[in-house]
């Protein structure tokens, strides 16, 4: 066992135990993972206490704390990475729109002075409180501190450096925010995922950007004024909204068009894509200007919506960053906003892989020389970009859309 040391290869045992083992439904903190997560929970303490945070405040805080296995469990399974796109933002979307437009009713004068204020789309300030609280229906109830807590402290065990930077300065901002009595101890509980509030804000975004919209002297997350003005700050200070651009617009592509061009992190003026034959459906000019910066993206691969986004898509994306979120946010947008359906239908009936043969993919990518960021089941840039390099190579559709006939061309070539 020399890939890592024996005690923390123990403890991943165990954190994959808990959360797909018999114990699942209620997983129970074992002694080794107290004293593991005691040992993280000091060195952290250590930092805060650095930082100029009183003992009392992170003894209050931390004292006695224990890790929650049942966020290792939902971290492990979230829908963005579980679900294809059709079926995300059919649970998204379609239930929402008629309470956000209501919403968006209600509160008509307050979403002028926050979209004056920030530029920010008051239709997509709707769809974020819906997709995020249900409009504030399910901010959730967990304490913010052990959550985020035992998202840093799996993280460090299990060498997802990520999560564990995450984890820590989340703990670190949550901690401040007790010290400088910008929320009450009470107020601390929000998601599993560690986010608080109608439009689920992490701590250190509410430290960099909570917004008192309403003037109270107060940031108050569990409130439309500042809920809202707050995450506009986050999508214009983090994301760089651009007002008046839209998030993106469908697009058909011409017949024997290079999928390849289909990418993120790769982007053309409007213009270009049009001297590419990309247009708006039923052979329309593309309703962007021309020297617009887009990115052409398949959500579903070749057989789905193509969709070209802009940079307000990517601000969506800083938000949270999941394609399958961002899409799900700028769909509902337009459906509040009284735009209608894409006029590509989703490929529901096709196969696709599930998360244990996307692993596998990205495992069998691996062994080709690929990075993927690790066979973690989600589709990440990286797997992406290995997915469409080996489907050039084989002459398949270079959409990076994971599939079997990808999975099979690659295992038959392995034999």
């Amino acid at each position: 066992m020399s890939a890592i040391p024996m005690r923390r290869a123990f403890l991943v045992a165990v954190l994959v135990f808990a959360m797909f083992g018999p114990a699942a439904a209620a997983p129970k903190v074992t002694a080794a993972q107290q004293t593991s997560f005691d040992a993280w929970l000091a060195d952290v303490a250590a930092e805060a206490k650095a930082t100029g945070i009183s003992e009392t405040t992170i003894t209050g805080a931390l004292g006695g704390l224990t890790p929650n296995l049942k966020v290792l469990r939902l971290d492990a399974t979230q829908p963005e990475y579980n679900q294809p796109p059709w079926g995300y933002l059919d649970s998204r979307v379609g239930p929402n729109v008629k309470q956000g437009r209501a919403k968006k009713a209600a509160h008509a004068k307050l979403l002028a002075a926050i979209e004056k204020q920030s530029g920010v789309d008051a239709d997509i300030l709707m769809a974020i409180w819906g997709i995020e609280s249900n409009f504030g229906g399910a901010t959730g109830s967990d304490p913010v501190l052990r959550t985020l807590a035992t998202i840093g402290w799996m993280g460090k065990e299990t060498g997802r450096e990520k999560r564990a930077a995450f984890g820590r300065a989340e703990v670190l901002a949550a901690l401040r925010i007790l010290e400088d009595k910008r929320l009450p101890a009470k107020k601390l509980r929000g998601s599993w995922a560690g986010a608080m509030g109608f439009t689920q804000v992490i701590p250190t975004s509410f430290l960099k950007h909570g917004t008192d919209f309403d003037g109270d002297g107060a940031v108050n997350l569990w409130a439309a004024p500042d809920a809202l003005a707050t995450a506009a700050e986050l999508l214009k200070a983090d994301g760089g909204w651009k007002p008046g651009l839209p998030w993106g617009v469908e697009v058909v592509l011409p017949k024997d068009f290079d999928f390849a061009h289909a990418r993120l992190d790769q982007a053309k003026t409007v213009e270009a894509w049009t001297r590419l034959g990309v247009a708006a459906p039923g052979g329309k000019p593309i309703s962007l200007a021309p020297d617009t910066e887009a990115w052409l993206m398949l959500p579903a691969g070749h057989t789905g919506p193509a969709l070209l986004v802009t940079a307000n898509f990517h601000a969506i994306l800083e938000y949270n960053y999941s394609i399958h979120y961002a899409l799900a946010v700028g769909t509902l947008a337009d459906r509040i906003a009284g735009r209608g359906e894409f006029g590509k239908a989703w490929p529901r009936k096709a196969p696709r892989l599930k998360v244990a043969d996307v692993k596998t993919l990205q495992e069998v990518l691996a062994r080709r020389g690929h990075d993927t960021g690790g066979a973690d089941g989600k589709i990440g840039l990286k797997s992406r970009q290995a997915i469409r390099a080996e489907q050039q190579r084989l002459g398949l559709p270079a959409d990076a859309w994971p599939t079997q006939e990808l999975l099979d061309s690659l295992r038959d070539a392995a034999e």
